[in-house]
């Protein structure tokens, strides 16, 4: 039987337990230090100091390395690995929980020069590598957050100039938000609004802040396509430049891609109203062509059924397409439509006696 055994029941019950609650009433700390050299080092001081009210406690390591203090109360510590009487590395803000022993260990030789180490949210000591990704995502997080802060007060100076129709404040401000950041549309979005206000304010400049604006409202739908404010916004200003050509749809459709098939049905199905159905069929093939990779199946389906309506040559060949598209994406709705116009006489027409197309 131990010393401490035969202490204990030597002692009245009362007194043995308060002897362990007293003992649960504390906490402790432990760990290894190593030496520059990597080794485990003897006798290095190690200072335990209360930040949250006085308290300093001292202990030395053993010929492994290793401390321990007990009977600490519960609180936040910093605790220090003196040398020679010199501080060599030290953890601030260490918590030292009741009933718990806290392990803290230090290892000189992965400092490069006396400072304060890096402990995690409990306290574990981190090591060189989980310092210095701890402090690269400290300094980009800083410079995430300057970033933001340059974004915003320029983007809030802009918005600010619009409200109060000072245009060329404004378009200065809202030019710096997209230096700083260029994927964000809504800036995009507003310097095309700011070009369009002062085009309205200064004719003299008219022409010039169009084409502006035209610039950036192709940067706001090239980051943000199915935005219809930006689409409704950039036709507006096309049509006060006055561009209605077919030169600038296929601009248009070829700037986004995803407009390209819809702009050539639509105009097929305008050939085929004004009595030009071989000028139809080459629109709608084309746009076909064009719709042959895009994800966008449901709209290669309208494109067959429309052909379908418009040409009754194609009704056959364009039906079978249609309903292929449409079982395979589940598009019962015109599913049935498609089945309804291949029941029907060879050319369905409505009361205006034109063919109905899909809408």
């Amino acid at each position: 039987m131990s010393f401490i055994q035969k202490l204990t029941l030597s002692l009245p019950v009362s007194l043995a337990f308060f002897a362990v609650s007293g003992w649960a009433q504390t906490a402790a700390i432990e760990g290894v230090v190593k030496g520059p050299d990597g080794k485990t080092m003897q006798g290095a001081q190690m200072k335990i100091e209360r930040l949250d009210v006085k308290g300093n406690y001292t202990v030395k390591t053993d010929k492994r390395g290793h401390y321990f203090y007990g009977g600490l109360p519960g609180g936040s510590y910093k605790v220090s690995v003196l040398v020679d009487g010199k501080e060599r590395d030290f953890q601030n803000g260490v918590p030292i929980k009741i009933g718990e022993t806290q392990s803290l260990n230090f290892d000189l030789s992965k400092s490069d020069a006396p400072g304060p180490a890096t402990v995690d949210e409990s306290g574990r000591a981190l090591s060189a590598a989980e310092k210095a990704e701890a402090e690269k995502k400290n300094k980009e997080q800083a410079a995430a957050l300057a970033k933001n802060k340059a974004l915003n007060d320029a983007f809030n100076e802009g918005k600010t100039a619009a409200a109060a129709g000072q245009w060329d404040a404004a378009i200065t401000g809202f030019t710096k938000a997209g230096e700083v950041d260029a994927t964000q549309h809504v800036v995009w979005g507003n310097l095309a609004d700011a070009y369009v206000g002062r085009s309205k304010a200064t004719p003299a400049t008219k022409d010039a802040d169009l084409a502006k604006a035209a610039e950036a409202y192709q940067k706001a739908i090239a980051i943000k396509a199915d935005d219809a404010a930006y689409l409704n916004n950039y036709a507006l200003v096309l049509a006060q430049q006055k561009k209605f050509d077919d030169a600038q749809a296929q601009f248009v459709a070829g700037r986004y891609k995803y407009l390209a098939g819809p702009t050539l049905r639509v105009k097929a199905r305008y050939a085929r109203l004004r009595g030009r159905p071989q000028e139809a069929e080459s629109l709608f093939r084309r746009a076909l062509e064009v719709l042959k990779d895009t994800p966008n199946r449901w709209e290669k389906g309208v494109v067959c059924y429309d052909a379908a309506v418009a040409l009754p040559h194609l009704r056959e060949e364009m039906l079978e397409k249609a309903e292929v598209i449409f079982t395979a994406i589940g598009a019962e709705a015109e599913l049935r439509r498609v089945r309804r116009l291949s029941e029907a006489p060879a050319e369905p027409r409505r009361a205006n006696g034109r063919a109905r197309p899909m809408r």
